[in-house]
């Protein structure tokens, strides 16, 4: 099994399809490595618009440094093709780091400028404060859900959390207090705020939210539980998932491929002979590829020969990076990558079409 400082150096691999699955692995597993964001930087002047845009989106939730805010200026000011992506990058760095860098605020969007002063603000308010203004953007929230609103709200939490008088407390009464059918935006809040502090042991209790059938509760409890996750909780997820309903298979299973552990490929090879449904097949094979563990290979080819059309090109695309990462050769390699580009070229002209 391969550690994440090995596969760094494919972000910038000179094969498309080897730099998009790393770059997925990174982006999947939340990794708080501030390398990442001067690796994907390092990219981009070496791939075309379309490659640009897309590493650019990925990388949301990647560290910013320094380094890393220094070449995304130079982006928006010499850039306009990814002005945009640069700027939304740019104002996703913490306050205190916006505040070295409030020379850069001119150069933004009229609206940009206003999100950058907007955040910088938050550096004069206490964590009491900050509180309050979350409790709003729950109330609003329940109210008129927008996306921006959640993400200004996603943010805050980010800052608050990282504060030494964060209300550990009060945020986790949101997150873990199920007694209610409905799912409320305070509870999504909580559960966002949870995955920055000392939950663990309890990261268990949020493997019922999956039953909840709230996409936006399932996809941050997603995203907590991959930053929680520990062996413990991996087995715990092993021993319910026969008896867990579809919708609730499909994201246990995500939980454990995105916890990078040696426990993750032996809890996926135990969980495969108890799931009967093709696409959740396709997705364990796939969480095993991302592990990039060569021992499992067999296994994977085995759900390959199964032909759940078009998942499988996924699934063959994960393959033949993990192959390739591992040096194994496999002669079925090169009709993976065959099959691949086809569909990235049918991709690439059904975009061109509605453009």
């Amino acid at each position: 099994m391969k550690r994440p400082s090995e596969l760094k150096a494919y972000l910038t691999h000179g094969d498309s399809v080897i730099r998009r699955t790393v770059l997925r692995y990174f982006a999947e597993s939340v990794s708080d490595d501030p390398d990442l964001m001067l690796r994907v930087l390092d990219l981009v002047p070496t791939v075309d618009v379309r490659e640009q845009r897309s590493v650019l989106v990925q990388s949301r939730r990647f560290v910013q440094t320094p380094a890393s805010i220094e070449r995304l200026g130079e982006i928006i000011i010499s850039q306009p093709q990814l002005r945009d992506l640069a700027e939304s990058l740019f104002l996703l760095s913490a306050p205190i780091l916006l505040s070295s860098y409030s020379e850069l605020f001119s150069a933004l969007s009229h609206k940009g400028g206003q999100v950058a002063r907007k955040r910088l603000g938050l550096l004069q308010k206490d964590s009491q404060e900050l509180l309050a203004r979350l409790e709003r953007y729950a109330d609003q929230g329940n109210q008129s859900w927008n996306e921006a609103g959640h993400q200004d709200a996603m943010y805050l939490i980010r800052e608050l959390a990282g504060r030494e008088d964060a209300p550990w407390s009060i945020l986790a009464s949101w997150a873990f207090d199920r007694g209610h059918d409905e799912v409320s935006y305070r509870e999504i809040l909580g559960v966002t705020a949870v995955g920055y502090g000392p939950f663990e042991k309890m990261a268990e209790l949020l493997l019922d939210n999956f039953a909840a059938e709230n996409d936006l509760l399932n996809e941050e409890t997603e995203q907590t539980l991959t930053v929680l996750a520990s062996p413990e909780l991996v087995q715990t997820i092993v021993q319910r998932y026969p008896s867990e309903p579809w919708e609730v298979r499909l994201w246990m299973g995500g939980i454990v491929a995105r916890f990078k552990h040696p426990v993750s490929e032996a809890a996926l090879l135990a969980m495969l002979p108890h799931e009967p449904d093709p696409s959740l097949r396709l997705d364990l094979a796939m969480g095993l590829c991302d592990l990039y563990s060569i021992e499992s290979m067999e296994v994977v080819k085995g759900v390959i020969a199964e032909d759940c059309w078009p998942d499988v090109v996924d699934l063959m695309e994960a393959a033949y990076t993990n192959a390739v990462v591992n040096g194994w050769h496999d002669p079925d390699m090169a009709n993976w990558r065959k099959v691949v580009q086809e569909m990235d070229n049918r991709s690439v002209d059904a975009t061109e079409e509605r453009d």
